[in-house]
């Protein structure tokens, strides 16, 4: 499986991708800064894709710059709620920051879960509030802010 977007690709994760590039995104306090992991090594990140790529509520992607095919994020998309799937992002590579291709991730993930999933009705995502650079990137591709408690009603 592929998925086009038109500067990037996304294509399931396997342990083969499990680089030291990769598992640096994860050692990088920039990086990590909102996220829960904030410390990886080889082995925790072999164990973390093979985990995802085992759960049949989960598709696990990487997301591959289309002009040199390098490896450069995550995306993960949690069928376990449905009609509503949960989308998490993570551009490691920061020699891509910046360029858009965040909300292009997102916007071709979303499209492709409206197309493929049929019992899929709303995607969200979490992130925290002073996480300025992801509320950024998720409004540019269409997402609106809902508190958690909104969420709930």
């Amino acid at each position: 499986m592929r998925i086009d977007g038109e500067r990037i690709y996304l294509r399931p994760l396997t342990t083969d991708d499990v680089s030291f590039e990769y598992v640096s995104w994860l050692n990088d306090p920039e990086v990590t800064e909102h996220l829960a992991t904030q410390r990886a090594t080889v082995g925790s990140v072999l164990a973390y894709v093979r985990e995802k790529n085992a759960d049949d509520d989960i598709l696990f992607l990487g997301i591959f710059d289309k002009k040199d095919n390098e490896h450069i994020g995550n995306v993960k998309c949690e069928f376990i709620h449905l009609p509503e799937v949960e989308l998490g992002i993570l551009l490691g590579n920061k020699k891509y920051w910046g360029k858009g291709l965040g909300s292009e991730t997102v916007d071709t993930i979303t499209k492709f879960i409206f197309e493929n999933y049929e019992n899929s009705e709303k995607v969200y995502l979490k992130v925290y509030t002073n996480n300025k650079r992801a509320i950024k990137c998720y409004e540019k591709a269409g997402f609106k802010q809902v508190s958690f408690m909104e969420r709930r009603k």
